[in-house]
């Protein structure tokens, strides 16, 4: 993964943290707190201008779909 973004590595652990727990999140209205804006936006707007990340981020979707539920993310301050 070294030649990804950092924005491509941060939204690579809300993915397959969504693979996991995916299906207990049913009916739920989920937030992802992440300390990369550009993460942070991703999330919200559902688009992107890096192709990897369009992967995750339809990925992502599709698991939203399949388990019915919907997400939504906020900007926390890092370290």
């Amino acid at each position: 993964q070294s030649p990804l973004s950092i924005a491509y590595k941060e939204l690579f652990p809300i993915v397959v943290a969504t693979y996991l727990w995916g299906p207990q999140w049913v009916s739920r209205q989920v937030k992802f707190l992440c300390d990369n804006g550009s993460v942070v936006a991703v999330l919200k707007s559902g688009t992107s201008q890096d192709k990897s990340i369009v992967v995750l981020l339809c990925y992502l979707t599709m698991l939203a779909i399949h388990h019915s539920f919907s997400f939504t993310a906020s900007s926390v301050q890092g370290c």
